[in-house]
């Protein structure tokens, strides 16, 4: 990636002249923007706040990782999911990824490793992610939230094969995202270690290793 210069910037960036509060949720807000576009134009830009989280990959030495299956209304669908959790007020990334961990798993972690933020939603949030890795597991006791229903499982990387091949297309295209972002946090300096993209690369050349070992048996 190029180095970002402030002419570069100075071309594209939006001027704020009003912001307004359009709805307050439990948890998200909405807030509507009134800008000047660098062209001189002005705009409106409605986007939720985020308060932002913490997720955790919780890597077990014989490299199986915990995984959480639970229900997103907004999907109507159950996923797979890495344990993670939004941040509390003035709470620090680190601090919520231990909270998070042993209050969705039980489990608690001697080595943690900050692995870099994500913006998950540029377009229309200002949610981020701060991604740690947790070695080290010693299990315990959840402490879910009322109401929370949520399973944990420890899952090696085998499992792939007992995946449909919709669902190994699906994995590949997502790790290949994942991939993409980590490759443009670490060239913009976001990303200060490249644990998490050497792993990537292992998962995609695994779940291609098994695609394309079901074409050869087609």
């Amino acid at each position: 990636m190029p180095k970002v210069t402030d002419e570069m910037i100075a071309a594209v960036r939006e001027t704020k002249t009003m912001t307004e509060r359009v709805f307050d949720g439990h948890f998200l807000h909405i807030d509507r923007d009134t800008v000047t576009t660098a062209t001189g134009l002005v705009r409106s830009r409605e986007y939720i706040r985020h308060p932002g989280a913490s997720v955790i990959i919780a890597l077990f030495d014989d490299e199986t990782i915990l995984l959480e299956f639970q229900w997103r209304q907004p999907c109507e669908k159950a996923f797979w999911e890495l344990p993670a959790g939004k941040l509390d007020p003035n709470e620090k990334a680190s601090v919520c990824a231990r909270r998070e961990l042993e209050e969705e798993t039980g489990y608690q972690a001697d080595q943690w490793y900050y692995l870099g933020r994500i913006h998950n939603a540029i377009g229309y949030s200002d949610e981020h992610l701060e991604f740690f890795l947790a070695k080290g597991l010693k299990a315990g006791d959840r402490h879910l939230d009322k109401g929370e229903c949520l399973e944990v499982y420890r899952l090696p990387f085998k499992e792939v094969k007992e995946m449909t091949s919709a669902e190994l297309t699906a994995k590949l295209a997502e790790l290949k995202r994942e991939l993409f972002n980590l490759r443009f946090r670490l060239a913009s300096g976001q990303l200060e270690s490249p644990i998490s993209i050497r792993t990537c690369k292992r998962d995609i050349a695994r779940v291609n290793t098994e695609i394309r070992a079901r074409e050869l048996k087609a």
